[in-house]
């Protein structure tokens, strides 16, 4: 009586969780399933002669070679059973299917269970669609913040080299043509032209994901100054003072370079918002050289941060900012990056200021 209210309980919570049982005589090489299986698998029980053949027919191709080389790998070490597959259903829809099953020595039989688990599939899609979208949004928005500051950085300099050519101008029409007037006004438009350049190619490089860039080996020094590039004349304009320690410029790492750098740019911003109402304004930047790993710190002039929010600042969608001013994913999503890059981005709470340190191997392991 009791083993038949527990398999009462057993069939219960199997339909409650909506999983079917199947299980394979491995001695007679007989397969079996239940109701459950094949309403799953969008398999008439009618064709249990051909079951193996409905299986083939509906699970798709690639992944029916991957499940038959996982059994046959199962079998011959008799290992536990754990897989997903996807088929395609009765209106020729794609379905993901799981199952488990566990190897019963004294009979020689493989028991298990499997499930459909396609509406969590798109749940999760759905949730990693609506945080791209966030993701998306919180950059238009950073890049309309800045704006202001892109206008005045890209200005100035149009307006050099307007200065010179109208110079070259008037030396043709007065017919007053000095060769070291010309060079220098020629050389003068050039390094002007080439800090636009700089300054669009940061602007390119932080709307872009570049999580599809091949790792590569890139001066540390051109990923600080290219980014400062991109914001310095902002922090100018608000009276912030940039300190930069001196860059050796032969230290390396290998790296995504768009990805460290929109890292960078997110922890200056950070600073940037931090103490943009202060009286005393400053950011420093710094590099360490670790035999096997640099340090990246970002310092500014704020009275740190308290230990309660401290341990929540690299969670998802938590921000100390005003509303409309962040969606807390910057840090966030930093610290995704930079694990991906084996490193690690932490506050480091010694300090009396707000210091971010950015740690990252100067060799990505074999496989990246």
């Amino acid at each position: 009586m009791k083993l038949e209210t527990n398999l009462e309980k057993l069939n219960l919570s199997l339909s409650a969780a909506k999983m079917g049982t199947w299980e394979w005589d491995l001695a007679n090489d007989r397969l079996i399933w239940d109701d459950r299986m094949y309403s799953i698998h969008s398999v008439d029980p009618k064709l249990s002669d051909v079951l193996r053949d409905q299986i083939k027919i509906k699970i798709i191709a690639e992944d029916y070679l991957h499940v038959r080389s996982k059994l046959d790998s199962f079998v011959a070490h008799k290992q536990d059973f754990n897989i997903s597959y996807r088929i395609r259903g009765a209106n020729k829809e794609i379905r993901y299917i799981k199952t488990f099953a566990k190897f019963h020595p004294d009979h020689n039989i493989l028991y298990g269970v499997a499930w459909d688990f396609t509406d969590e599939m798109q749940t999760e899609s759905d949730i990693a669609d609506a945080k791209a979208k966030l993701i998306s949004s919180a950059k238009m928005a950073a890049l309309g913040e800045m704006s202001g500051g892109i206008a005045h950085e890209i200005n100035n300099p149009l307006t050099v080299i307007q200065a010179r050519a109208f110079q070259l101008n008037q030396m043709v029409e007065n017919n007053r043509l000095d060769p070291e007037k010309i060079k220098h006004a020629a050389d003068s438009i050039s390094q002007t032209a080439d800090k636009i350049a700089k300054i669009i190619k940061s602007l390119r490089s932080f709307a872009r994901e570049g999580n599809q860039d091949a790792f590569e080996f890139v001066p540390v020094k051109k990923i600080v100054e290219d980014t400062l590039e991109f914001c310095k004349t902002r922090f100018y304009n608000y009276g912030v003072d940039v300190e930069l320690d001196e860059l050796d410029p032969d230290l390396e790492i290998e790296c995504r370079l768009i990805q460290i750098e929109q890292v960078l740019l997110n922890l200056l911003n950070n600073s940037f918002d931090a103490i943009q109402k202060m009286d005393r304004k400053w950011i420093r930047v710094s590099v360490i050289d670790l035999e096997e790993e640099i340090e990246i710190r970002v310092t500014d002039s704020g009275q740190g941060i308290s230990i309660e929010i401290a341990e929540r600042i690299m969670h998802p969608f938590f921000t100390t900012k005003e509303i409309g001013k962040g969606t807390g994913l910057g840090l966030s999503i930093s610290s995704g990056i930079v694990k991906f890059h084996n490193g690690s981005l932490a506050l480091d709470q010694q300090c009396k200021n707000t210091c971010f340190v950015l740690r990252l191997p100067k060799l990505q392991p074999s496989g990246k």
